[in-house]
């Protein structure tokens, strides 16, 4: 099933717990001041899961994203 960015939420696991995002602000600002957060499950507007691989790695902020991005794989996202 194809799904449109306007149609999904990110969940984030935050150190006071989890929240939940539109995709499209994630992907427009990131984690902002808090550069570790990476979001943790993908969901879509009815609140069924969809697999992060439905994310672009650049956007998911975890290790192999920042490893990729520190050595020019692909583009850093974010400022």
């Amino acid at each position: 099933m194809k799904h449109h960015v306007n149609d999904l939420y990110v969940t984030v696991a935050h150190p006071h717990g989890e929240i939940e995002v539109p995709l499209r602000d994630w992907i427009a600002a990131g984690p902002g001041e808090r550069k570790w957060l990476s979001p943790i499950k993908l969901t879509d507007k009815d609140g069924k899961d969809v697999s992060l691989n439905h994310l672009p790695l650049k956007y998911r902020n975890n290790s192999i994203s920042r490893l990729l991005i520190s050595i020019g794989i692909i583009k850093k996202p974010w400022p």
